[in-house]
């Protein structure tokens, strides 16, 4: 935690040597508003020699999502009109109500939501329990032609940022489904 100095996650940096390294961090600093944290030190390797090393790790909070609830197997028709369902799943570490909907993106082209959140939801509330583990979620629709799902994709991702600044993501399995293998071909899928 940048504010506090508290430890909140633990990465590690292997020096490039594969065969002997001894990797020693000398000062860590933060940018101002807290995601990216610095580390610099010594690295030293049997192959390498002794270097200096300076890494940046980026905060980014991974969240848990469920594309489409109501199914398993998450089918998404990239070619079909329409929305599709995503569930971010609030937990202990993740309270929904803190989530900058207007920053929230969908798939590799980024879509955005499809309605906007900050009036209301006119058929029903975006704040529930999805899951039934009785911890609020929020259920964003994002038109399905938007995100850039392509025929044979395997897994999408939700990107966005919270009230306080700071980066989330959360990524999900998808079965592609009506695509023919000609489409596939042509896009390089096969």
């Amino acid at each position: 935690d940048s504010a506090t100095g508290e430890e909140t996650w633990v990465a590690r940096y292997d020096g490039l040597d594969p065969i002997m390294a001894s990797d020693a961090a000398v000062e860590v600093s933060a940018r101002p508003d807290g995601r990216v944290v610095y580390v610099t030190g010594n690295s030293e390797g049997f192959e390498t020699g002794n270097d200096y090393a300076t890494v940046a790790y980026c905060v980014v909070q991974v969240i848990e999502i469920d594309i489409k609830p109501e199914n398993d197997t998450n089918p998404i028709d990239p070619r079909a009109y329409g929305v599709t369902p995503v569930a971010l799943l609030g937990n202990e570490s993740f309270d929904v109500t803190e989530v900058d909907v207007a920053t929230l993106s969908f798939g590799p082209d980024e879509a955005a939501p499809a309605h906007d959140l900050t009036e209301g939801w006119p058929f029903s509330d975006p704040l529930r329990d999805v899951n039934g583990d009785g911890v609020t979620d929020l259920l964003v629709h994002f038109l399905t032609l938007e995100t850039g799902i392509q025929c044979g994709g395997k897994e999408a991702t939700v990107t966005g940022r919270f009230m306080s600044g700071f980066d989330f993501m959360g990524t999900d399995s998808i079965v592609t489904v009506g695509c023919s293998y000609e489409a596939m071909v042509k896009e390089g899928q096969e």
